[in-house]
């Protein structure tokens, strides 16, 4: 009878003492796996905010000016310098071309831009008085924005009254067949601010 006891209360204390001091072992209490997403603007870190949280974009290593193409200029607002990789390009400009056929001016204000670029957009809205959080309803944060995969374009005018044009009612019903899709449409699960003028190249159907 003592024996068993003494058994017992050995099992007991190894429990306890594997369970509470013991790292590493399946049933000792996991670590808190939550950690703050931030961006650094001027050497001020502020926390990413939802719905951008949790979707962070890494654009590949090798991205920069060589392997990107320049769209041509008669479809970029005031005859500016935009690029994307070539695929991408060659589909816009297959899309703009028959846009134009069909009495369409496609014009876009915005192709590839850096998380670099992205934070300077942030940089001038905040100097101009915005807060962070303000900057961010409208403006994905660096690293977060699908222009770093120099595969988005964003129409002109690019902000909500893009959705009453033509232009919008016209890429609604054959950007698919070019391989664009608007991918912050108006209704999300994720509750991604709606940008009407931002359209991605997702490849062939």
């Amino acid at each position: 009878m003592n024996r068993n006891t003494d058994t017992h209360a050995a099992v007991l204390l190894f429990f306890l003492i594997t369970t509470l001091w013991l790292p590493g072992l399946s049933f000792a209490r996991a670590p808190d796996s939550t950690t703050e997403e931030t961006v650094t603007i001027d050497g001020i870190k502020y926390p990413v905010p939802a719905p951008w949280m949790g979707h962070k974009i890494e654009g590949p290593s090798w991205l920069s000016v060589p392997p990107l193409v320049p769209v041509p200029r008669k479809f970029v607002e005031n005859n500016g310098k935009v690029y994307l990789l070539p695929k991408a390009k060659n589909s816009f400009v297959a899309m703009a071309e028959q846009a134009e056929l069909d009495g369409i001016h496609l014009v876009i204000d915005s192709a590839y831009r850096s998380a670099h670029y992205q934070r300077k957009v942030y940089q001038r809205q905040i100097k101009a008085g915005k807060t962070f959080a303000q900057v961010a309803r409208y403006v994905a944060p660096p690293g977060y924005s699908e222009h770093i995969l120099g595969l988005a374009v964003d129409f002109s005018p690019s902000d909500w009254r893009f959705a009453k044009t033509p232009a919008y009612a016209w890429l609604k019903q054959h950007a698919a067949q070019f391989g664009f899709r608007e991918t912050y449409p108006e209704s999300r699960p994720d509750h991604n601010p709606w940008e009407p003028s931002h359209w991605r190249y997702i490849g062939d159907n």
